[in-house]
């Protein structure tokens, strides 16, 4: 079953993310992810939302899959980059028939 990865980020350091990005996008690339949506701004149509930070969403086969993309060797040095060039939060969302 699919997991989903969500990301609601707010860039600090507009030049750190371009070493980010390659990062991400070999780690997510590498553990068979992909990208539904890159720094979407939300219509919020009920509630609020912080118009400063955008959406993104990955999906991956599994919880496992998406937690051993997050836990790799690979990613470890994209999420040093963000503690430094982003506030951010980020879930693993399991899809239907899955458990985290």
């Amino acid at each position: 079953m699919t997991a989903y990865v969500l990301l609601e980020i707010q860039v600090t350091d507009m030049a750190a993310m371009a070493d980010y990005r390659e990062i991400a996008q070999k780690a997510v690339a590498e553990f068979g992810g992909e990208y539904l949506m890159i720094n979407a701004r939300p219509e919020a149509v009920e509630g609020t939302w912080d118009g400063a930070k955008g959406l993104t969403l990955l999906s991956f086969s599994s919880v496992e899959q998406a937690r051993a993309w997050y836990d790799s060797d690979t990613y470890a040095p994209g999420i040093e980059i963000a503690k430094k060039a982003t506030v951010r939060r980020l879930a693993i969302l399991p899809g239907f028939g899955e458990t985290v």
